[in-house]
């Protein structure tokens, strides 16, 4: 049916008119809503990509800024001109000085180094630097703790003159009524560290009493004597706290190594001797590491899975490790200490060549693992189950086990000296050339077991075993 069709014959001829327009204007109105639409859509496009390309921005800023804290690290100019030049920082003394502030992971002694430097920039940097810090209403202890701790003081004397110089203004500025100059509280703080240095350092074997401290400073205040009360303040809070010195937050593995972008062993060519050897590069933050062995330190692992790896000369030093779980995974030239292991679950897994010792272990379930050649010393056991497992050449020292349970197991070549057994069952093992030597076994039941040219010296067993099936040779 036709548009002039459907207009009912009942309307007039004007009122017909007056109907086609409206119809031609309402079509003409949804030809503008649908260009509106895709203009709309287009817009949207745009600001999507704008977004877009914003975020990408802010991203890749960010991992500049990252590699130039990395570069500061390293080499304290390279890395202020880099964040320069990538107008990440200005160049003036008030934003480079907020920046080594106010800026986590980096390295205290780089900041020192950069501080103490004698252009132009870094002496008005330390200026700057050390004037973002609040000085009012502390004693010279107090102040000196807090400006020693936002750096390292560099080796060289000059260095460390213009610092505490620097320093001093600062504290008077700060502390007008305390010193009647500057140059006595510059000569006060380096009495004070120098006393820190003869209270707490071992090799000082003449340590300066209160009476020696008072008399060395006699004199320095415009000529005048300094109260006796604070000086013998400021003498105790040096011999009860010694100052603390920063670590180097930039050295550590958690700013430069944890979470890289890419990481496992290649192939690399040598400098001078164009051999091929294996190492374990990693990259991050587009800067390529490698390193011959692989070490990890100073980390908390919570909820870790390990499954189907390979691991060649690993070191494991200073971390704790809760709930992880290990399976399927070759360990060769591991060395593990001073962690802490928590409900750990280690199972198919094969380990040559490790050596474990100042470690705690607490609720560990070993299960069919191959252990050879393994050194375990200076280590506590606290209800540690061994089940299914092979130990071949295997020696333990000095360490303390306590409810453990080993059952299901061969041990072969194994060496147990100086350690402490407490509530210790084992049950259908294997030993074959064992040597027990200056041990101590308290509450131990040994059931169903071979032994096989086992030796047993200057031990104590306060019950005794009841080792069935064990014949001796």
């Amino acid at each position: 049916m036709t548009d002039c069709q459907m207009v009912s014959s009942d309307f007039t001829a004007d009122e017909r008119l007056e109907i086609e327009s409206m119809k031609m204007h309402k079509r003409d109105l949804l030809e503008d809503i649908q260009k509106l639409k895709m203009e709309i859509d287009k817009v949207m496009a745009e600001v999507q990509d704008f977004e877009s390309t914003e975020e990408n921005k802010v991203l890749e800023k960010g991992k500049q800024f990252s590699s130039g804290k990395k570069k500061f690290n390293m080499d304290p100019k390279k890395g202020i001109n880099y964040l320069v030049e990538n107008k990440l920082l200005e160049r003036n003394p008030q934003p480079i000085a907020e920046f080594l502030y106010k800026e986590e992971g980096l390295n205290k002694t780089a900041i020192g180094d950069y501080l103490g430097e004698r252009e132009d920039l870094h002496l008005q940097t330390l200026k700057a630097f050390v004037d973002l810090h609040e000085f009012s209403d502390l004693n010279l202890v107090q102040a000196l703790r807090q400006f020693l701790w936002s750096f390292r003081l560099p080796g060289e004397a000059q260095k460390i003159d213009r610092m505490m110089e620097t320093f001093a203004t600062r504290y008077c500025d700060c502390n007008t009524e305390v010193f009647q100059s500057t140059d006595t509280c510059y000569i006060l703080s380096f009495a004070i560290i120098m006393l820190n240095t003869s209270l707490h350092n071992p090799n000082v074997k003449d340590k300066t009493p209160l009476e020696r401290f008072i008399s060395m400073n006699r004199g320095i205040n415009n000529g005048g004597d300094l109260p006796n009360e604070l000086l013998t303040k400021l003498y105790d809070s040096i011999r009860n706290e010694p100052f603390k010195i920063p670590e180097d937050d930039g050295n550590d593995l958690t700013h430069t190594f944890f979470n890289p972008d890419r990481e496992g062993w290649l192939l690399k060519l040598g400098g001078r001797v164009k051999t091929w050897k294996r190492r374990w590069f990693i990259l991050t933050d587009n800067c390529l590491y490698y390193f011959e062995y692989t070490t990890v330190s100073l980390y908390y692992f919570e909820y870790t899975t390990v499954i189907l790896c390979y691991f060649e000369y690993i070191t494991v030093s200073l971390c704790y490790f809760e709930y992880t779980t290990v399976s399927l995974c070759y360990f060769e030239y591991t060395t593990v200490s001073l962690c802490y292991f928590e409900y750990t679950t280690v199972s198919l897994c094969y380990f040559e060549y490790i050596t474990v010792s100042l470690c705690y272990f607490e609720y560990t379930t070993v299960s069919l693992c191959y252990f050879e050649y393994t050194t375990v010393s200076l280590c506590y056991f606290e209800y540690t189950t061994v089940s299914l497992c092979y130990f071949e050449y295997t020696t333990v020292s000095l360490c303390y086990f306590e409810y453990t349970t080993v059952s299901l197991c061969y041990f072969e070549y194994i060496t147990v000296s100086l350690c402490y057994f407490e509530y210790t069952t084992v049950s259908l093992c294997y030993f074959e050339y064992t040597t027990v030597s200056l041990c101590y076994f308290e509450y131990t039941t040994v059931s169903h077991c071979y032994f096989e040219y086992t030796t047993v010296s200057l031990s104590y067993l306060s019950t005794p075993l009841c080792p069935s099936l064990s014949p001796s040779h």
